[in-house]
């Protein structure tokens, strides 16, 4: 099994695609891609394929530590 299916099952993210995994020393570093092609508001049913917002920046949350590695998630948003 791939890491990247593992990290997929061990994860359990639903909408998300796990793309690469990578590990340094300290971290594992896990780059996942969203599912949905179409942009949905949370609260009203508006959905729309453009994005407004285009950085091209990714954004990083901290994960539940893997013993003695820190766990990142990394993305690209598209707001």
């Amino acid at each position: 099994m791939r890491a990247s299916a593992a990290f997929s099952r061990l994860l359990r993210l639903p909408g998300v695609w796990v793309r690469r995994v990578e590990s340094t020393a300290s971290a594992v570093v896990v780059t996942v891609v969203l599912l949905r092609h179409r942009l949905r508001h949370p609260l009203c049913s508006f959905e729309t394929l453009s994005a407004h917002d285009t950085r091209p920046g990714k954004s990083r949350w901290c994960h539940l530590d893997l013993g003695t590695w820190k766990l990142e998630l990394q993305a690209g948003l598209r707001r």
